[in-house]
């Protein structure tokens, strides 16, 4: 059984309890990454969780059961490079990013091998005017990441909230724009937020944008 679910808090009865139950995700995740590591506590983690995400890519959509919105809400914001694999499984498509690689990414994200991989494809999925960017699988992307905000309390929310502002930029939709706007008010120092809010507000949007064909409309 995968860490997140061991000891599962029941949320009713109130805030208390509902904030005790992210408190006590969050310190689990953390108190594993100090007894076996890192790499292999972020590994447990995820795995469940990741395939569940690439099950539901494949297979026309879907979302994802609660312990698993959770493990990936708390995971973001414990290590930002589960959201990274995250946002690389929507935008590289499944041959780029698969659930073993999603796993290598998120748990050994400055392994030279998995550093080098992911800047090969991010960089070839955003400047190769002639990658295809498979729309579909990131709405049903998309689905995933709005059952996560929907689900998690305001401090949890900035990370998907930017993951979900990227994406929509990646696919050159206005809505992103918003999204970046509103996880910076819940944490000005999401990053990713402010990356995705200056690429908007200077007019950068991926090669492969369906902005490119549609007019930046969405």
């Amino acid at each position: 059984m995968a860490a997140y679910r061991m000891g599962r808090i029941a949320k009713k009865g109130g805030n208390g309890m509902e904030s005790r139950h992210w408190e006590d995700l969050e310190s689990r995740l953390r108190r594993d990454r100090e007894r076996i590591g890192i790499a292999l506590a972020d590994e447990r983690w995820v795995r469940e969780a990741f395939r569940a995400w690439t099950h539901h890519l494949r297979c026309d959509g879907g979302t994802l059961s609660h312990d698993h919105e959770d493990a990936l809400a708390v995971g973001m914001g414990v290590s930002l490079a589960i959201r990274d694999a995250l946002i690389v499984s929507l935008v590289s498509g499944p041959e780029g990013c698969d659930e073993r690689r999603m796993v290598a990414f998120a748990s050994r994200p400055h392994d030279p091998p998995n550093v080098r991989v992911m800047y090969r494809i991010l960089r070839r999925a955003f400047d190769d005017e002639d990658a295809v960017l498979d729309v579909d699988r990131c709405r049903r992307g998309l689905v995933m990441i709005d059952g996560i905000m929907s689900r998690v309390p305001g401090r949890l929310r900035a990370q998907p909230m930017a993951l979900s502002g990227y994406i929509h930029w990646w696919m050159g939709e206005k809505r992103g724009l918003g999204l970046a706007r509103a996880a910076l008010a819940i944490d000005g120092t999401c990053s990713l937020a402010a990356i995705v809010t200056s690429a908007y507000d200077r007019d950068i949007f991926p090669a492969n944008a369906v902005a490119r064909s549609t007019g930046r409309t969405g």
